[in-house]
This record gives C-alpha cells, sequence and structure tokens, in this order.
C-alpha cells in the first residue's frame, strides 16, 4: 500500500504492527523529553560563574508544558515526576519491536524478536544498550491531573501538561476546564464551543523566592 492508498485503520494494520509502533511512539516521545530535559540542564551549566576558584552555580527554574502526546500512565510521565527512567524498565523491552510486516497469520512476531535480545538466563541483556534516564529537577504538574485535555470521537484523555520545578514556584490558582456535558454538547472536540480538539490549561503561579 502506498500512503495514498491507505482508506482505513485496516489498511494501517496491514501494513504495520499496531502495538510495536505504539510501543516505539512511546519509547522517542520518552527520548525527546530527556533531550529537553538535558538541555534545560546544560542551560544550568552555562550559568557557571568562577570566582576565587568558587564556582558558584546560578539557579535555574524550570517550566516544562506542551502536548506530550502522554497519557498519565506513560513512561514520559513517570520519568518527568520520578525523575528516573531504569536500565530494566518495561518501556526499553520493546526497543527492537517495530517493522514493516511483521505479521504472520494476523499475529504480531514480537516475542520472538524480543527473544533474539535475551541471554541464557531468559533475562533482556540491556546494560550496553540501554541508558539510565535521570534528572533532579523535582518537577510536579502545576494544572493536577483533569480529566480530559484531548477529547475526540475516538480518544478521550489527558495528554497536555504544565510542569514546573517544586522547589521553586507555588501554584496560586488553576484555570477551570469544561464539563462533560460541555465537551460532549457536539459529540466531541473541535466544536462550536471549542475550536480545538485540546483544552486549554491555565495556571497561576509565583516564584518562592527572588
Amino acid at each position: 500500500l502506498y500512503i495514498n492508498e491507505i482508506k482505513s485503520y485496516t489498511d494501517i494494520q496491514n501494513i504495520v504492527d499496531i502495538n510495536a509502533l505504539n510501543n516505539q511512539m512511546k519509547k522517542c516521545s520518552l527520548e525527546s523529553s530527556d533531550y529537553i530535559i538535558t538541555e534545560c540542564d546544560n542551560v544550568q551549566d552555562d550559568w557557571e560563574v568562577i570566582t576565587n576558584n568558587d564556582i558558584n552555580r546560578y539557579h535555574t527554574s524550570i517550566i516544562f508544558c506542551g502536548d506530550l502526546n502522554s497519557t498519565k500512565k506513560n513512561p514520559v510521565i513517570e520519568y518527568l515526576e520520578k525523575g528516573i527512567i531504569e536500565q530494566d524498565h518495561h518501556v526499553w523491552s520493546t526497543i527492537n519491536d517495530f517493522q514493516w510486516n511483521p505479521r504472520t497469520n494476523g499475529k504480531s512476531n514480537n516475542k520472538k524478536m524480543i527473544k533474539s535480545n535475551q541471554n541464557s538466563n531468559n533475562s533482556l541483556d540491556v546494560s550496553t544498550i540501554i541508558p539510565v534516564l535521570k534528572h533532579s529537577f523535582n518537577l510536579v504538574s502545576s494544572a493536577g491531573y483533569p480529566k480530559y485535555t484531548n477529547y475526540t470521537a475516538g480518544f478521550k484523555d489527558t495528554l497536555d501538561y504544565i510542569y514546573v520545578s517544586a522547589n521553586d514556584f507555588n501554584i496560586v490558582t488553576i484555570a477551570p476546564y469544561p464539563n462533560d456535558n460541555e465537551l460532549s454538547a457536539y459529540t466531541a472536540l473541535p466544536s462550536p464551543l471549542y475550536p480545538s480538539d485540546h483544552m486549554s490549561i491555565a495556571v497561576d503561579i509565583e516564584f518562592k523566592q527572588l
């Protein structure tokens, strides 16, 4: 199938393993988030000032926000909030799952691919290929966890967040979210009431100290 021949979700299933694709997207989102976090850490490094042979490190406050394409149980959210993804985290077990046309008689051969990465003790040997992701920003979701931030006919969940460094900010107010009746008035979003399939997140925050 060529792209212009794809007419339905079934057509997509015929050319890719959807579960493997979803797992690969989670890993890509996690790596993208880690890249941004690493750049934030680099900003802090750039603010180091050397005076009389002492390094006085300027503190950098973090606001990390956007459409993260990650629900609350996604490894991206776990990483942002806990500050670490270990080598044995389940997200890495699918690192080599994705390939084109992996189906045989309608069944995925993911188990076979994962098995090829296992050692004689039947455990995944990832020590040489998978990193430990770690940060120390102590991030919290300043807008909490609304029931939805994305509301379509086929998907309803939270994908959007405003993370802030908890040591630096107080959360003053959180803008109210639409209720279910408002969201479902026209089946889904976008609608005449809300022009996007995502809802706005807005918070008032203040520095704990200047």
